[in-house]
């Protein structure tokens, strides 16, 4: 094993095109923490040269064993801090760095290089400059610049203003961005005191110009003591500065929800240099970024519109209303395991996104207010018509959301409790209306998804909200036992999920008429060679009745099924959940009646009245005794999307075309889990 002992971070290259290079550095330090999931690190940037080369060896004995290359950002660990919760990085650049025109070949880990998009297009900033206001500028805590390492002090406020100028506007509070501390020598000859005085007024007056005070959280000058001092004694006060600079910035960023886990401040910088390459016109989004895969869609406007519908229909306040989607909202931007919990360094993706936190007004503010909004407007639009009156009401009760949103969530920190308890609390004080409140499109119990698994008592929930309260059972992966229903504790079920490694198995059934015995040997072969292990039903998530032409429509209300068995099939197996055998022996029976000839004999005149009587109703044998077989296995009073006592797992579609206007319908036991294009040409309905 190769063992790897680059410190390099970042590096702009031109051998090809202009492109930055990230080799994974930060990683790699992951890795070398002990505790990695629960360490939350401070990040230090020391820019210079000669004098920053001389105060780190100082500040970091026995790390900094020789100078830095030029065009290269190193990037290391404080190995004191390995075993504390808060550790230290530290970064050091050079003062006049400059692109670099090769890349060396690295053999021991993988580099990421990214084409700078806007360089060709961007003369008002140096590169370097927009980099350091776009990356550094946003994650490190303490900017330590040595002023000696410049031409003068005015070289060194003109590269801030700089830096200031490229404008990286985010979503964070500005009391958490970077600290500067500028550190000059204290040793210099001068004519006089008065010019020494006069000299610190100008350097004090330079830093407190509005671009910087705008955009660094706090700027200060550090004089060192005379270089004949002992060197460790005389870089002590730039230790301790540091170090309750540090402190300082971690308090907060803890008040502001901005403290974060080594881990994940490693993917949000990997997701910066991502965003920073494609474009400097949009300024990074930290709450946006943290949705990733996790999106909240156009369709959570109908679902909090279709809760708001409640208040005309059942006589609700507004305040329950609001209050019960600020609750919804809790639960969905702070899933269980946050504030400081630790998780598995095997977390996904989505689980790691999930787990970026922030203060509750800013999340509300980026994410969530929108669509309240418009949710509200679209509530109000129906009750009032002066316009101005709507947004007046709508604009009062997104506050009141918003109002809820806080105060659950500090409720939530003073408590020590997680947002999925303070959801149950307050969904179990109004328990009184769950009886009568029902939807079969909207998950009541956190109106961010469509209802997926119907309960005996009508309620309907989502996945999530299923793996999110529900317990997994024993030995039966992705299997729930949901004991009671979360809205009204009335009925309950057995619900199976799909797990998240495995892709959707799907079967589809497309044979026509007598030919489905086939179908049907063959899925009994399938069920004898699992034997008694597994049920074919285990075996798909979804299926599908792909013979379109056997459904028919006969008017906008009333259609007929016309030899429509793969439907039989699909429903019998996969709704009714029986076996493979008895599905045979219910086909056998339907078509020894379906087919059975008749014994009456008939002339030519009768024979000839029934050819034309089939030849205009485009049938041969009597539809009536496929229906009335149908209604008795399927029940006709039972809808796909009912209630089922069997265990809930595979996806059904039925589909089927009208005959006056020729389109696509299908019949589902499911939602979609996302928004349909209008385009898509297919119509969803519930049967």
């Amino acid at each position: 094993m190769i063992i790897c002992k680059h410190l390099e971070w970042l590096q702009v290259t031109s051998e090809k095109e202009l492109a930055l290079i990230n080799s994974g550095r930060m990683i790699r330090i992951v890795g070398k923490l002990t505790n990695s999931v629960s360490q939350q690190p401070s990040i230090l940037l020391f820019i210079g040269r000669k004098a920053k080369n001389l105060a780190l060896r100082e500040l970091f004995p026995k790390q900094i064993k020789k100078d830095s290359h030029d065009g290269i950002v190193t990037l290391r660990v404080d190995n004191r801090s390995l075993y504390f919760d808060h550790s230290v990085l530290f970064a050091e650049s050079d003062s006049s760095v400059m692109i670099s025109s090769i890349v060396n070949n690295i053999f021991c880990h993988e580099i990421e290089a990214s084409s700078i998009r806007w360089a060709k297009v961007t003369t008002m900033h140096n590169i370097y400059d927009i980099l350091y206001d776009r990356l550094f500028c946003l994650f490190v805590d303490v900017l330590c610049i040595f002023a000696d390492d410049f031409i003068n002090f005015e070289s060194v406020v003109n590269r801030l203003k700089a830096w200031a100028a490229a404008d990286s506007e985010s979503t964070l509070f500005k009391q958490t961005r970077s600290r500067v501390v500028i550190v000059k020598r204290g040793d210099e000859v001068s004519s006089s005191s008065t010019y020494d005085l006069l000299e610190m007024k100008d350097s004090q007056f330079s830093l407190q110009q509005k671009v910087l005070r705008n955009f660094y959280s706090f700027i200060t000058v550090l004089h060192l003591t005379d270089e004949q001092i002992f060197s460790l004694a005389r870089f002590r006060r730039l230790q301790e500065l540091l170090r309750r600079q540090m402190n300082e910035m971690r308090q907060v960023r803890q008040s502001n929800e901005c403290l974060y886990f080594v881990i994940l401040l490693n993917k949000f910088f990997q997701m910066t240099v991502s965003h920073t390459v494609v474009s400097i016109l949009q300024p990074f989004n930290f709450v946006i970024a943290s949705r990733e895969n996790n999106e909240v869609e156009s369709d959570h406007i109908d679902h909090v519109t279709s809760f708001l519908r409640l208040e005309t229909r059942y006589k609700l306040s507004y305040d329950v209303l609001t209050s019960f989607i600020a609750s919804s909202i809790l639960l969905d931007a702070y899933p269980s395991g946050m504030h400081s919990k630790p998780f598995s360094m095997q977390s996904t993706d989505h689980e790691l996104n999930e787990r970026l936190e922030f203060n509750s007004k800013t999340l509300y503010e980026v994410i969530y207010h929108r669509s309240c909004f418009k949710s509200l407007m679209s509530s109000f639009m129906k009750r009032f018509f002066a316009e101005h009156l709507v947004k007046e009401k709508a604009k009062k009760q997104k506050q009141c959301i918003e109002k809820h949103l806080i105060t659950f969530f500090s409720n939530m920190i003073s408590f020590d409790k997680n947002a999925t308890q303070m959801h149950q609390e307050k969904t179990d004080s109004i328990d009184i209306f769950w009886s009568q409140l029902k939807s079969n499109n909207t998950c009541l119990c956190c109106l961010r998804r469509k209802s997926e698994n119907t309960l005996f008592c009508e309620h309907a929930l989502c996945d999530v909200c299923v793996r999110i309260y529900e317990d997994e059972m024993p030995i039966m992966e992705c299997q729930y036992h949901i004991d009671t229903c979360l809205l009204c504790h009335f009925g309950n079920r057995i619900v199976r999920l799909k797990p998240f490694s495995v892709n959707d198995r799907i079967i589809s059934i497309d044979e026509e008429d007598t030919r489905d015995v086939i179908l049907l040997e063959k899925l009994v072969i399938i069920q004898d060679i699992m034997r008694s292990k597994l049920k074919l039903q285990d075996l798909f998530d979804i299926a599908f009745d792909t013979s379109v032409d056997k459904l028919s429509f006969r008017s906008q209300d009333v259609f007929n099924y016309n030899n429509e068995t793969e439907s039989l099939i699909v429903c019998i197996l996969f709704l009714r959940c029986v076996s493979v055998a008895q599905c045979v022996q219910i086909f056998d029976t339907l078509a020894r009646k379906l087919f059975e000839q008749s014994q009456e004999r008939r002339n030519i005149i009768t024979k000839l009245r029934l050819f034309l009587k089939n030849w205009y109703s485009d049938d041969h044998y009597d539809v009536t005794i496929l229906e009335d077989y149908l209604k008795e296995n399927l029940k006709i009073d039972d809808r796909m999307f009912d209630y089922q006592s069997s265990i809930l797992a595979t996806k059904v579609d039925v589909v089927a075309a009208t005959i006056g206007k020729v389109s696509l319908i299908i019949f589902t036991n499911y939602n979609e889990s996302s928004t349909r294009k209008e385009t898509c040409g297919k119509n969803e309905s519930r049967a």
